[in-house]
């Protein structure tokens, strides 16, 4: 997994949405991702929109809840947790798959504007280096 990630992200100008299961692990597996990944699991850094928005997100709810992921390119999400989340933004977000193993799931889009209204936008992206040192917990180091 880690070689396709190198791949799909090395494209130019490439920039990620990654399950907050993922990111850490894909700032620290993938060093040149910094600036380029929503955020990371630092939610104490995201307002309470963005907050309010990534739950829409997560519950599928509302009438633009992709919105967080519309300024990326790839999407990244964990399938053991996000298989739903997947499968539904491939319904709606017109996104394709670029790579799925049992744990991965990563989809490209054409990086978009959220619709109007539907909330700050989350671009609180991951600038310093991740505290999580080691393999993605569940991996064996894939």
């Amino acid at each position: 997994a880690s070689a396709e990630l190198r791949r799909v992200t090395a494209r130019p100008g490439a920039s990620v949405f990654a399950s907050e299961t993922l990111s850490d692990w894909l700032l620290w597996t993938e060093p040149s991702l910094r600036g380029r990944i929503a955020y990371d699991v630092r939610f104490e850094l995201l307002s309470t929109g963005q907050l309010e928005q990534l739950s829409a997100y997560h519950r599928r709810s509302g009438r633009d809840w992709a919105a967080p992921t519309r300024p990326f390119s790839l999407i990244v999400l964990d399938t053991r947790i996000d298989s739903r989340l997947g499968a539904a933004l491939l319904a709606q977000t017109g996104a394709r798959v670029l790579f799925k193993d049992r744990n991965l799931l990563v989809l490209a889009q054409r990086p978009r504007r959220p619709l109007p209204g539907s909330g700050p936008a989350l671009i609180a992206r991951a600038g310093s280096r991740s505290a999580v040192r080691g393999p993605r917990p569940g991996s064996r180091g894939e």
